[in-house]
């Protein structure tokens, strides 16, 4: 039974705090609880040390950013990750995140770069959007130290308005683990095939479009990757930058991809996808029988690739074959014009 000590257990419980014993060993040996010697800290104007952690952490993991595991996990918990404020506090005290269970290892890659001992929680929900019930892996950690140095990074300003400096501050050789993380958390990869047609696509979202732009420039200023239009993300108010060219997206992820860590997932995709061998319009056309391939001069082309070579219509190339011109005068015979032009 945890009794409340009196005037004089009082005493004894400040000579013990004052010998150095922490307050979870100084309510033990009292048999008090470990608010009591609290209280008895506070009313005496005595400053209360910070209780021991129960799992170790390491507090310092997000302090400076100069390790790639440190870009990369900086990068992947700006898109899925969230600090909050569990406890009623002004700043906040955990950091928290949730990843389908399917990527569970991910969550234990996390907790193992952050030398976590804590347990990741297996939690079930109910999806109203697809009516069904999904599993979930949540890993909380409660750690002020570690939410204060994501907010001196700009946490918090990258969240709510999309400033970019968060991104900018990671040095340039790391950048590249940075943008991985970020790629794994808000990008996707689809990969699908039917019959001769493979179709892949790889898209990066954000809700501001400062981010989204933040992430094409640098694709473009390191890979020189063409910079594809931003759009809007179907009818919610996120940004998207999509790729629809093999051998650019073989360029991104070949270049993202060299070194861990990294989503397992994607990165079986992105095997997949630089397996690839990317095929020109004329073995295309060799394998399919309606697409009509024209040899002139040892040089075989589609008849649009001879268009553009010479730069004329296709329309007119067509109506010249169709009158019963040959080859050589439907392709280099003058197009003609009429007297004002």
């Amino acid at each position: 039974m945890v009794k409340h000590p009196t005037h004089l257990g009082h005493k004894r419980i400040l000579e013990l705090y004052r010998s150095g014993l922490t307050q979870e060993e100084v309510a033990k040996i009292e048999r008090c609880h470990v608010n009591t010697v609290r209280r008895i800290m506070q009313k005496h104007n005595i400053k209360v040390r910070p209780h021991s952690r129960i799992y170790e952490l390491d507090e310092k993991f997000f302090e400076t950013i100069n390790t790639k595991k440190k870009a990369y996990w900086l990068g992947f918990l700006l898109a899925d990750g969230t600090i909050c404020n569990r406890t009623g506090y002004t700043t906040p005290k955990s950091l928290n995140l949730s990843l389908q269970w399917s990527d569970h290892d991910h969550v234990v890659k996390f907790r193992r770069a952050i030398e976590y001992g804590g347990s990741i929680r297996h939690t079930k929900y109910y999806d109203k959007r697809y009516s069904k019930t999904r599993h979930r892996a949540d890993l909380f950690i409660s750690s002020q130290k570690i939410c204060k140095d994501l907010i001196n990074l700009g946490w918090i300003k990258f969240k709510k308005i999309g400033d970019i400096q968060i991104l900018n501050d990671v040095p340039n050789h790391l950048q590249v683990h940075l943008v991985r993380g970020l790629i794994d958390g808000d990008g996707c990869i689809i990969y699908s095939e039917h019959r001769n047609r493979k179709d892949i696509l790889f898209h990066f979202t954000d809700l501001y479009c400062s981010v989204v732009k933040w992430m094409a420039q640098w694709i473009r200023t390191n890979y020189g990757v063409k910079e594809p239009p931003i759009e809007r993300n179907g009818k919610s108010r996120a940004y998207a930058l999509k790729y629809h060219s093999i051998p650019d997206i073989q360029i991104i992820l070949s270049g993202l991809y060299r070194s861990d860590p990294y989503l397992d997932r994607k990165k079986l995709i992105s095997n997949e996808v630089n397996k690839i061998r990317f095929k020109s319009k004329v073995e295309v056309g060799r394998t399919l029988k309606h697409a009509k391939l024209i040899t002139f001069k040892c040089v075989t082309d589609t008849m649009g690739g001879w268009c553009r070579r010479i730069k004329i219509n296709r329309s007119t190339f067509n109506n010249r074959i169709a009158t019963g011109w040959s080859i050589r005068e439907a392709l280099f015979y003058p197009k003609q014009t009429n007297q004002y032009g």
